[in-house]
């Protein structure tokens, strides 16, 4: 039993990793510059993109 878990805890560790990079290289086309992409206002963290999930929708519909 304690193999299959094993197993099964590196299966998922794996698939955790790939999302991660996945989701880390998703938006590299845009740098953070400060600024919302979308929107233009200020955001809180210099390395955001947007400054909020609305925002990074609509920069992302109307960038399909």
């Amino acid at each position: 039993m304690a193999d299959q878990c094993s197993k099964a805890d590196r299966i998922i560790q794996m698939n955790l990793n790939v999302a991660i990079m996945a989701a880390r290289s998703y938006q590299r086309d845009i740098d953070p510059c400060g600024r919302c992409h979308n929107c233009h206002e200020y955001v809180d963290q210099p390395s955001q993109l947007f400054c909020d999930s609305e925002c990074s929708e609509d920069y992302e519909k109307r960038n399909r």
